[in-house]
């Protein structure tokens, strides 16, 4: 088996040809040579369409990251928005669907009086947002242009909360597209126009699914905008034990209970120990860490104790032991702890300790320790 993770990318241009019939204009020698100098030799511009919406103040967000990253330069330019209606509504153009009762027996069209052309957007009362899922940046040759998409990406998520771009799933743009009327046999239904009928319903009807955001999210301004850069322009990654709080949610919102439980227990240990790190203590196993954390109360933390029980079930293929024998306990009362758990790691942290504390290295001392004998760095 080979393994390889490199994108195969393939490119299409139009060639625009001259011919006798048609020829080109004249133009002055000058100015043919003053439009190949003003090619930049070694640049290139891309746009891209990222997976999910970052949801943006976007009037307000002027700037261009213009960065030097590993010697080379990159522009990146604010996130905007793209036509996903026009996307949706073509998706099923010439599309025909299966039919039949017990075998595949036929192909059916999409009538042309379905609706199909709608898009729902979440906006809140209080503010104008703009769902931007398009990116433009200039880059430099040989620039780790994918490396810095990803950073970007998790840099916005650490500061504006928008866990989504962290999810496999779109939680905008769910996969049901159309319903429609069945027969008795299972085939489709057209609605029956018939004199006296009056108004008569399409047998079809089109379907928008989406989440409901939950309340945490900010969208992306220019401050924040800002700041994202100055961290991608260092190839900085956001602070682990956020990322994986927010990579728990996204598998709560994907109903990826298991998932969920993995990346919970991840950002507790995490940020447990950096803040032990910070502390000048080492860093521990996760049973004694919910036992000394000073980030969160004794009730947390014996919610917390019942999330590892089950992080040790499901990380060995088992079911979650606690959620399925303790009505009393469910995945949204883990999650709540542990967010008073990173909330409590916040309150904590001095605002000259955060770029620190997001790099140092958890099992560094825990090994170092074990070699001499214990951990005599534990306070």
């Amino acid at each position: 088996m080979s393994l390889t993770r490199d994108w195969k990318e393939y490119a299409i241009k139009t060639t625009f040809a001259e011919s006798a019939e048609r020829p080109w204009p004249q133009l002055n020698p000058l100015a043919i040579e003053e439009y190949k100098k003003n090619i930049k030799k070694g640049f290139e511009g891309h746009i891209y369409k990222l997976p999910h919406p970052i949801i943006c103040v976007s009037p307000q967000i002027k700037d261009i990251l213009d960065l030097e990253i590993e010697t080379k330069r990159v522009r990146i330019y604010p996130p905007f928005e793209i036509n996903i209606l026009k996307e949706i509504s073509s998706a099923f153009e010439g599309v025909v669907i299966p039919e039949g009762n017990i075998k595949l027996e036929d192909f059916k069209p999409i009538p042309n009086s379905a609706v199909n052309s709608f898009h729902l957007e979440q906006h809140s009362s209080a503010r104008q947002e703009y769902y931007c899922q398009g990116l433009r940046i200039d880059v430099e040759i040989g620039a780790p242009i994918n490396k810095i998409i990803n950073i970007l990406l998790e840099q916005i998520c650490q500061y504006t909360h928008q866990w989504w771009l962290r999810s496999g799933i779109s939680p905008f743009n769910g996969m049901k597209r159309f319903g429609f009327s069945i027969g008795n046999n299972f085939e489709i239904i057209k609605e029956l126009r018939y004199h006296g009928a009056g108004n008569v319903e399409s047998s079809w009807h089109a379907v928008r699914q989406t989440q409901l955001q939950l309340g945490i999210e900010l969208p992306l301004d220019s401050q924040k905008w800002l700041l994202i850069g100055n961290h991608v322009a260092h190839l900085r990654p956001a602070e682990a034990g956020f990322i994986a709080f927010y990579d728990a949610i996204a598998s709560y919102m994907a109903e990826e209970d298991e998932q969920c439980i993995l990346n919970l227990s991840l950002c507790v240990e995490i940020l447990g120990n950096r803040r032990r790190l910070l502390l000048n203590q080492s860093d521990i196993k996760a049973d004694e860490l919910l036992t000394t954390t000073d980030l969160v109360d004794d009730n947390i933390k014996a919610v917390l104790k019942k999330l590892f029980i089950d992080r040790g079930h499901v990380a060995h293929g088992r079911p979650a032991h606690v959620l399925t024998t303790d009505s009393t306990f469910t995945i949204e009362r883990y999650i709540e702890a542990v967010r008073a758990f990173l909330s409590g790691y916040n309150q904590k942290l001095k605002p000259e300790d955060w770029i620190t504390s997001s790099s140092l290295e958890i099992g560094k001392s825990r090994k170092k320790n074990n070699t001499s004998g214990g951990e005599s760095g534990r306070k």
